[in-house]
């Protein structure tokens, strides 16, 4: 038996901050309420809601003022990731990605993650081009990699910590990174659409290794409110080992 996560972002639902914790509307809650079994995680990240089979639809709009992953997690001081070029809040020179988690789902038996994703989207400028209307590659694989980093730091934190867990243990890095490029980014039809989830039938949190897959896809193929994210043709597919410190004994 699974618990699943189910919240609604400022779009759908009205939240209040508490604490820095957003306070769920009641109507997110009841439809929660349907398929959880027990209290929900304490997620500071404002989630989609998953009433539509479709995530994309209803994530933020780049620039909204909703927090992100990276804001309420990556930190902002000359330490953190929050520097960094790909989606640190910190860098205004950088490209700012804003993550946000999609489906978190636990067993309610033991407590363990059985499902975890995340989605972003992001509006291309002209100087990330490749050519003429084509995003550039070198800029398809920072949103990928950046994007897996911090869902795979939120793993690690809530797979060590238990779903109340709001504090990361430690940053991940990258160990290796993979993509496939099947067909060009176009940029003209607003902001690209990035999703990610962790493969933890590969992945040992043990020894602080994660793995997980990622795709991208043009707006006009992911913008669709009655298309299901399987049926989507990606403009590219990633996967990518991090490895976070060991906790300690």
């Amino acid at each position: 038996m699974r618990r699943v996560v189910t919240i609604a972002h400022a779009a759908r639902a009205a939240h209040v901050l508490s604490a820095g914790v957003p306070s769920v509307a009641a109507s997110a809650r009841n439809a929660a309420s349907a398929t959880s079994t027990t209290a929900e995680p304490n997620n500071k990240a404002r989630t989609v809601q998953l009433g539509a089979p479709n995530p994309f639809v209803v994530a933020p709009e780049p620039g909204a003022a909703v927090p992100s992953m990276q804001d309420l997690y990556w930190g902002t001081g000359p330490t953190t990731g929050g520097v960094c070029y790909g989606c640190g809040p910190a860098n205004d020179k950088g490209l700012q990605l804003k993550s946000y988690v999609s489906a978190e789902e636990y067993d309610a038996a033991t407590g363990a993650i059985t499902t975890l994703e995340a989605i972003a989207r992001f509006q291309p400028q002209p100087h990330h081009n490749a050519f003429p209307n084509v995003l550039n590659g070198g800029v398809i694989a920072t949103l990928l990699d950046c994007h897996l980093n911090l869902l795979a730091s939120y793993f690690v934190m809530r797979a060590r910590s238990g779903p109340q867990a709001t504090a990361l243990p430690a940053l991940t890095v990258t160990a290796r990174f993979e993509m496939d490029l099947k067909r060009p980014t176009p940029m003209d039809e607003g902001p690209v659409c990035v999703w990610g989830r962790v493969d933890l039938a590969a992945s040992d949190i043990a020894k602080g290794s994660v793995w997980l897959d990622a795709a991208m896809y043009a707006p006009s193929v992911a913008m669709q409110p009655d298309v299901s994210r399987a049926d989507m043709k990606p403009t590219a597919l990633a996967r990518g080992r991090f490895v976070a410190p060991r906790a300690k004994a």
